[in-house]
């Protein structure tokens, strides 16, 4: 189980994923380093199952907090659903170009 307890390292491993070769001061956005906040001007989109509506809860305002526009598309309560309908909608918002890659 995740716990954002530490979110140094989970905002390493976004920073890390966004610039896999660990350069630092790109200045581009949603790099980190530079003159703009790591998820600025990108948009993520996020879906869970009802197993995982806390986690996902949490990683809204951590991304948030990155500066990342987040679409949260359920579920949005802890009652059991099917997580396929929740991979649809995320993987449908990333094929109309409405999530960036990636997300």
């Amino acid at each position: 189980m995740l716990h954002l307890e530490d979110c140094g390292k989970l905002k390493k491993i976004v920073s890390l994923s966004l610039n896999p070769r660990g350069r630092e001061g790109t200045g581009r956005p949603g790099r980190s380093g530079g003159d703009h906040p790591v998820g600025s001007g990108r948009k993520i989109a996020l879906g869970s199952d009802h197993g995982g509506f806390e986690l996902k809860t949490r990683l809204v305002g951590f991304l948030q907090g990155l500066g990342y526009q987040v679409l949260d598309l359920g579920t949005h309560s802890k009652e059991a659903c099917d997580y396929p309908d929740f991979a649809r909608a995320v993987a449908q918002a990333w094929l109309r170009a409405i999530a960036t890659p990636g997300s």
